[in-house]
């Protein structure tokens, strides 16, 4: 999937994306109870993508205030949609078309000092002529960092006791 700079600007400014938000509870969001929400978020992300749609797709879970947050966004650079306004700064010319790729967002208030993570996995022709393999990119890297959540929260846990 190809958009030029301009279009993709135009669209997620003026929202003209689809999104789709999964409310879960705070335990959905760990393990193999992840990797379900995971397989289902890429196969509407893909759905979303074959039918030449932008879109983000969202698992959020919160437990007494703390919000954990896995989405995934098509972009052309590594920015979220939040962010469009800085998109140009990277492009010369903004007629340039450019490939959409699979944008991962993870927010948590435990994952690093800046509480978000972006990673620009694969691109959607890459997604779509492959989902298996789109499906295990996204998941090692969503798992990876939800480890990370985890381990940075036993710390905290740990600190706060001494």
């Amino acid at each position: 999937m190809e958009i030029t700079v301009a279009d993709f600007i135009e669209k997620v400014a003026n929202e003209a994306y689809q999104t789709e938000l999964q409310l879960v509870s705070a335990t959905e969001v760990q393990g193999t109870k992840l990797e379900k929400h995971l397989y289902e978020m890429v196969s509407l992300f893909g759905q979303l993508m074959e039918e030449g749609q932008l879109a983000q797709v969202t698992c959020r879970a919160e437990n007494a205030g703390q919000v954990t947050e896995y989405s995934l966004e098509s972009g052309i650079i590594n920015l979220p949609f939040a962010d469009v306004k800085k998109v140009d700064n990277f492009f010369d010319d903004l007629e340039t078309t450019v490939e959409v790729k699979v944008n991962l967002i993870v927010k948590d208030e435990n994952l690093n000092a800046s509480k978000f993570r972006i990673d620009s996995l694969l691109t959607v022709a890459e997604l779509l002529a492959d989902p298996s393999q789109g499906l295990q990119v996204i998941s090692d890297r969503a798992l990876a960092l939800s480890q990370v959540i985890q381990n940075n929260l036993e710390v905290a846990e740990v600190t706060a006791e001494v």
